[in-house]
């Protein structure tokens, strides 16, 4: 009989032994003599234990039970009598872990059994030991409910069932690997060094292009200014960290290209794989490999003044002066420079449209204000001081406030699907519209009856929270031991705790999806951060949940990150397989941090408001263009303007109608500006870097002080950069003016490469 077979036989012994009624915890006996594996009556610290064994597959599995009081409801009363009670069972080390595999025991995880019962298993802990496992059943049982007197109740908790005991492994015949690259030198997380074409190649691990040892400027840039700047390693292993160092700075320069401009050398640093910025939106014309980048041309100059500081090498000098004079390169001539909007830009992506990207032009102020403070060089100067005074008129068009706060835009174009439009009145309303205009022209925006949305596919919240998997009832993610969720009515706090997982999850049962239907789901929530400490945001997520089958992620959302109470929604399709349900779970957005309480209140499930009689609006390509856009409206009675975005019709304005016409502006979140939540945390980061430049460079505290206040503005809904604002420096100019790089680069994230997952878990 398989070990996997067994484990059926085994659910149905184990079930009877939660269900037979003992007082609870179980009981561990004295670690001296192994009671759980020698066969006989045992008289262990005052108790008696009785263990007998049998075989079990290619092992032995043994019962343990222990002499104990039992408690028993009979006729409507608790009895109490002494006896034999079941303690665990203990499967020997017969068989070796990878013999395990297939079987629950013996592994870390939960599930539930084909009798809808929820198990937990864990290995290797300071409860189990190395090598083995201890599996848990949540039941219950009757416990000691309080004192003085005894009184008895039924206890719902995770018992304590069986453990494993693994056979070692044989151990492997010994051998010698080759050594990896540098004589196995260390090598920074999330990178790999790979031989391509007879050449070590360093390359991030995690790419949105095949393969990933492609040429990518950015990513090789990062790896080297990792090892540049790693210097324990310099100090301990000069050797392995100067092979390091070469192998990033030989891949950079071999992927360069140079070229000629008005009698100077220009050197490049292209991407050697294609890309389109609207991302399929057909509204910018996709990258070829090969195109150049503000972004990478910035973090190139940075990294060549730390070279030249800290190797003395005479050579990063004058790549620096090469990759200077690629910021004089116009657009208009291949260059990535210009300021055909009336401000200068340099801009991430050489597209046709240009896109204006925030982080890649912060990125190049960035690495001109290193190779200044490097060279003294005033065209340099000149640059960055342009730069940075032009982006005081620049910031306000890429706020788009949204649920809970405000977000910034990753560029200063909009994309090709903006939000439908309708009017709506009250049914039975008399209500009358005779004239209406977007942005100046006629358009044909519905007018209907006013329709609403209900979501009832999830029980409410509830005080008392259970651990596992449960249908139509919320329960908390972590073991009920090591769970941080608390509640208050109908509001759920979870507060991050940097070793689990935690939050509350419900199981939406088969009969209430329908496979392939757009669901919407609704909440109220808000984070409250620690002081002075860098937090999470909260995070929804939605998995496909089938009887024998892996959970499947389905949806998953980080919006909810604002410091207020605020109402979100999201929206996906029911991408499951007929006959399987839905696990949703609310959670703070990792476990990675400690400190952050996510509340949650208020939640709905179902199916999406139906689209129906609807405008689909154009908006002008460039947000600099047309920053404002409005609807003018007139008539009789009252209306609301709404929009139509994650799966539900939202209220733009209620507006009571008179002849003379009424503007309604429509937010920029309707117009399809393009969210990406790391890239507002990394906004926020930028702008602190580049306030203490700015006044390190000369600029006034008044000055500079726009970009301070737009970080401390952006930072309510950026809880990774809380706490991490630099101090108004009013008071303070002269200590900055003098201040060193390592002081300046304090504040500053490591250069964010939109083509490596660092925000990926």
């Amino acid at each position: 009989m398989s070990i996997t077979r067994h484990f059926r036989i085994l659910l149905a012994v184990a079930l009877l032994a939660v269900a037979a009624v003992v007082a609870l915890p179980r009981t561990d006996a004295a670690a001296e003599f192994d009671v759980y594996s020698t066969p006989g009556y045992h008289t262990i610290n005052g108790r008696q234990w009785h263990t007998w064994c049998e075989p079990y597959s290619q092992t032995e599995r043994c019962h343990t039970n222990i002499l104990a009081t039992q408690v028993r409801y009979e006729n409507g009363a608790y009895v109490q009598s002494e006896g034999w009670v079941f303690n665990n069972l203990t499967y020997l080390s017969g068989l070796t872990r990878a013999q395990w595999v297939g079987n629950p025991l013996g592994a870390n995880g939960s599930w539930t059994a084909a009798d809808g019962r929820q198990w937990y298993t864990e290995c290797d802990t300071a409860a189990t030991g190395r090598g083995g496992c201890r599996s848990y059943i949540y039941g219950q049982a009757i416990g000691v409910v309080s004192q003085d007197p005894t009184t008895y109740g039924w206890v719902s908790d995770w018992i304590f069932n069986s453990m494993v005991r693994f056979k070692p492994a044989p151990a492997p015949t010994p051998t010698t690997p080759p050594p990896g690259p540098c004589n196995d030198a260390w090598i920074p997380s999330g990178f790999a060094i790979t031989k391509v074409d007879g050449k070590l190649v360093p390359h991030a691990v995690k790419t949105p292009y095949e393969p990933n040892t492609l040429y990518n400027p950015t990513s090789i840039s990062n790896f080297t200014r990792h090892i540049l700047r790693n210097s324990s390693l310099r100090e301990s292993n000069r050797t392995q960290w100067e092979c390091l160092l070469k192998i990033g700075t030989d891949t950079l320069l071999d992927g360069s290209t140079t070229q000629a401009h008005e009698g100077e050398t220009v050197r490049w640093f292209p991407y050697m794989f294609p890309f389109d910025p609207s991302e399929g939106a057909e509204v910018i014309q996709p990258l070829e490999p090969g195109w150049i980048s503000g972004l990478a041309q910035g973090a190139a100059l940075g990294l060549m003044a730390e070279l030249h500081t800290v190797t003395g090498d005479e050579q990063w000098q004058v790549r620096g002066e090469e990759i200077l004079a690629s910021f004089r390169v116009p657009f208009s001539e291949g260059g990535f420079t210009h300021r055909d909007h009336g401000f200068l830009w340099f801009e991430e992506y050489p597209s046709n449209p240009p896109t204006t990207v925030l982080n890649g032009h912060l990125e190049a102020i960035i690495g001109l204000d290193i190779w200044a403070r490097h060279t003294g060089d005033e065209f340099t100067r000149e640059l960055f001081n342009e730069a940075l005074t032009g982006l005081e008129d620049v910031l306000p068009e890429m706020e788009v406030p949204v649920q809970g706060g405000i977000l910034t835009s990753y560029d200063l174009v909009r994309m090709d699907h903006p939000a439908p439009l309708r009017f709506t009145r009250e049914p039975g309303s008399s209500a009358n519209i005779t004239g209406y205009r977007l942005n100046g022209e006629k358009v044909d925006i519905p007018f209907v009856d006013r329709t609403s949305w209900t979501g009832r596919m999830l029980e409410p919240f509830m005080a008392v929270y259970e651990s596992g998997q449960h249908v139509n009832k919320w329960a908390s993610i972590a073991p009920q031991s090591k769970s941080t969720v608390s509640s208050s009515g109908l509001t759920v706090k979870i507060r991050s705790d940097k070793e689990n997982w935690q939050g509350i999850q419900q199981l939406v049962p088969a009969s209430r999806v329908t496979p392939g239907t757009d669901l919407t789901l609704q909440m109220d929530s808000r984070l409250t951060l620690t002081d002075g400490v860098a937090g999470l945001s909260g995070r929804i997520a939605v998995y496909e949940h089938c009887q024998g089958k892996a959970t499947r992620l389905v949806h998953e959302t980080q919006k909810n990150r604002g410091q207020t109470w605020a109402t979100y929604t999201t929206s996906f399709t029911a991408d499951v397989d007929p006959g399987c349900g839905l696990l949703v779970q609310l959670l703070t957005g990792s476990y990675g941090l400690e400190g952050t309480t996510v509340e949650y209140r208020n939640i709905s499930l179902g199916e999406a408001q139906e689209l129906g009689s609807h405008h689909d609006p154009s908006y002008g390509l460039y947000v600099h263009d047309t920053p404002d856009n409005a609807i003018t409206v007139s008539g009789s009675g009252s209306i609301r303007v709404q929009a139509y975005m994650d799966g539900m019709w939202h209220n733009i304005q209620s507006v009571s109608l008179g002849s003379t016409s009424t503007a309604v502006e429509v937010p920029p979140i309707y117009t399809d500006r393009n969210i990406h939540y790391g890239y507002h945390e990394t906004h926020v980061a930028e702008l602190s870097s580049l306030y203490t430049r700015a006044i390190a460079a000369g600029f006034t505290a008044d000055q500079a002080k726009f970009l301070r206040d737009y970080a401390v503005r952006w930072e309510a809904m950026a809880p990774s950069q809380h706490g991490k604002i630099p101090r108004d420096q009013s008071a303070d100019n002269a200590r900055m003016r003098t201040a060193q790089t390592s002081e300046l680069d304090s504040y500053e994230l490591p250069l964010f490469d939109p083509f490596q997952k660092f925000y990926e878990e």
